[in-house]
């Protein structure tokens, strides 16, 4: 498995990423394909610029597991901490230990560059927040919506 940098050509497979998280909750909604398509789209460009607003040091990467783009790694580089914008498994992916083989490599980056590592996730998200605790993070800070996490290095 790597992280490859993402191109302008790789538009179309982050975006494909980006909606494959928002499938179970777009699918409750009683919107025609057409609707859901025009819906995700705009927020995936809403995403796009708002993160090149806030994370002026964002790298986008993409993982890729026997020569298949298979998601999607955001990390924000700042003086003091790497944070993990985004962290983005196809769903046909998941639960293969994907997820923790990446977070253990960018443990392991971190450590190398003495940074803590910060991230968010969606307090539903009971998987994931499972797994980067078995990873050493730990929660510093919840909202109604999100648990904020680090790891120190």
């Amino acid at each position: 498995m790597e992280l490859v940098k993402a191109k302008l050509e790789d538009d179309e497979f982050l975006y494909e990423v980006y909606a494959s998280s928002r499938m179970d909750e777009i699918n409750e909604w009683q919107w025609d394909e057409q609707q859901k398509q025009q819906f995700l789209k705009m927020q995936y460009y809403c995403q796009k610029v708002y993160y090149k607003n806030i994370y002026s040091h964002l790298e986008t990467r993409i993982i890729v597991s026997k020569n298949e783009k298979i998601g999607r790694l955001l990390l924000a580089d700042f003086k003091e901490k790497f944070v993990i914008v985004d962290l983005t498994i196809l769903p046909e992916f998941q639960n293969q230990g994907v997820g923790t083989k990446i977070l253990v490599e960018v443990q392991g980056y971190a450590q190398k560059h003495q940074k803590d590592i910060q991230l968010s996730v969606y307090r539903s998200n009971e998987g994931a927040i499972k797994l980067y605790e078995q990873l050493g993070f730990q929660q510093v800070e919840c909202t109604d919506m999100y648990i904020f996490m680090e790891w120190l290095s």
